[in-house]
């Protein structure tokens, strides 16, 4: 990675430590309506990892070695661990790694800090049959993007898979496409039998906590065919669906 590069992960670990700390770490890790409610919470959660696992069966599932990019508090780990075969998360904040093996304890779990910039160096020799990332590269720019692609690349297993999403630009027409079977954007209003399940819009986020957020809060947008050029680098076997106008959700293998 070029200095600005390492610059700027620098700046996101800085970042990300200051927003675990603070009272709003759980809007932080998913903003979403409902966030200071565990149940609500615990409901977007498993809203959220059946999407992310579309076409995933739960039999490769228990035999996976799976990964996580920005575990946060272990939002995601505590649904998707006791799925899997072995589970390990990575968070470039400190705090948030904390909570996340606070979260994962009696789990087959393993929770380690990042630099911001790659996978870390403890896991070197290691592959996994599932790397996902969910909400984390929508914040960075892409030199940060690239190096993880890079880093992934190297312990991805054979046959695995690399699930993420990246922002796209709203202003790009083109790219709209959904998998078989997929559980619908994330965006979507759940149905009224699940009201624990929070809906899009109406966030309960006090104005201190917006003050935290910055202007580089989210990162980088691409047209899709920027997206596309830079999954490519890495991984010449991959699919992009986009469902809405700003995420583009990548599934990547080698």
């Amino acid at each position: 990675m070029d200095p600005e590069g390492a610059r700027q992960a620098e700046r996101l670990k800085e970042r990300w430590e200051t927003l675990a700390r603070s009272p709003y770490r759980e809007f932080f890790v998913a903003s979403h309506a409902g966030w200071r409610d565990p149940a609500r919470r615990e409901a977007q959660a498993r809203q959220d990892a059946a999407v992310l696992l579309t076409a995933f069966d739960d039999s490769r599932l228990a035999r996976s070695r799976t990964l996580e990019i920005g575990c946060g508090s272990g939002r995601l780990a505590r649904v998707i661990a006791p799925r899997c075969a072995e589970y390990v998360g990575v968070d470039i904040s400190p705090t948030m790694a904390a909570a996340a093996a606070r979260a994962c304890s009696g789990l087959r779990a393993r929770i380690l800090v990042g630099d911001g910039a790659a996978l870390p160096p403890e896991l070197n020799g290691e592959r996994f049959d599932l790397v996902y990332s969910v909400a984390v590269f929508i914040h960075v720019e892409a030199p940060i993007l690239r190096s993880y692609l890079e880093s992934v690349a190297r312990h991805l297993a054979p046959d695995g898979q690399f699930r993420f999403q990246a922002l796209l630009d709203p202003r790009d027409p083109t790219g709209y496409a959904a998998p078989e079977g997929f559980g619908g954007s994330i965006d979507d209003a759940p149905p009224e039998s699940s009201p624990t399940v929070a809906r899009a819009g109406d966030l309960e986020i006090a104005p201190e906590a917006a003050a935290l957020l910055g202007d580089d809060y989210m990162g980088r947008r691409y047209a899709v065919r920027e997206l596309r050029e830079l999954v490519a680098e890495r991984f010449p076997r991959f699919a992009l669906y986009r469902l809405d106008p700003l995420f583009g959700y990548v599934v990547a293998s080698l």
